[in-house]
């Protein structure tokens, strides 16, 4: 594989990595195996800046043992969960799309728009046209009573799940020796769905998210947004479809 050319299938490991820093609780060894992930990835994407989160996942590997899975598992709830918590973000496309600051007594705070849009109701036909249902993922205890499809988490695993689906067809083109146009042709369809819903949904999402970020200072999850605005650059950028 030449550096900066990555296949379908690793695409996929990396979004569904990012996918789990959203849908799942932290723990010190998945942020580990994160940082392992991020090590190779950097091995070929060398225009991504990987370094910087890998720092930060490798910070929290220093934290006092009896503590370090406590503290993980706070700063994830108040991300992601708690709307009181000072770094709350709410991870729905419809909510931070259309935030914008209000003035108020004391200083500028955001306002998120409303959890159900349409935007929302196209990324849940997105997900019913190829038959993917964030449901059933391995997702924390809380996400499973929510029925907000658009959750950044699940956007990142729908694109996972494209990539895999991508990835299986070339499988098959290079295991047959017979005629292959049919599944070459379904691996470019599967490769046109990720880079419209990119398009459509996850870039300008993540963009939105990331500026709300920088003032929501956490720093391991600022820079969890940041690679990940990055990533997504890189991969519309690389794609000729």
């Amino acid at each position: 594989m030449q550096k900066n050319q990555i296949q379908s299938f690793e695409r996929a490991v990396l979004y569904e990595m990012f996918a789990s820093l959203y849908l799942q609780v932290p723990t010190i060894d998945t942020v580990q195996r994160i940082s392992e992930i991020l090590k190779e990835a950097r091995k070929i994407l060398t225009s991504i800046d990987f370094d910087t989160l890998i720092e930060e996942a490798q910070k929290k590997d220093k934290l006092v043992d009896d503590e370090k899975n406590k503290i993980l598992q706070q700063e994830y709830y108040d991300h992601l969960f708690i709307p009181s918590a000072s770094n709350y973000i709410p991870p729905y496309e419809s909510a931070v799309i259309q935030a914008n600051k209000e003035d108020n007594r004391k200083k500028r705070k955001w306002k998120y728009g409303s959890l159900w849009t349409n935007s929302t109701d196209h990324v849940s036909m997105c997900y019913d046209a190829v038959g993917f249902n964030p449901w059933d993922l391995n997702i924390e205890e809380g996400l499973k009573q929510s029925k907000i499809p658009d959750h950044i988490g699940f956007q990142l695993a729908f694109m996972a799940y494209l990539c895999h689906k991508e990835a299986m067809c070339n499988e098959l083109v290079l295991e047959n020796e017979s005629d292959t146009t049919k599944e070459k042709e379904v691996a470019k369809k599967w490769s046109k769905l990720q880079k419209q819903f990119l398009e459509e949904h996850l870039e300008k999402f993540v963009i939105s998210y990331y500026e709300i970020a920088k003032e929501k200072f956490n720093p391991f999850y600022l820079q969890v947004i940041s690679t990940l605005k990055e990533y997504i650059n890189w991969d519309l950028a690389s794609r000729v479809i």
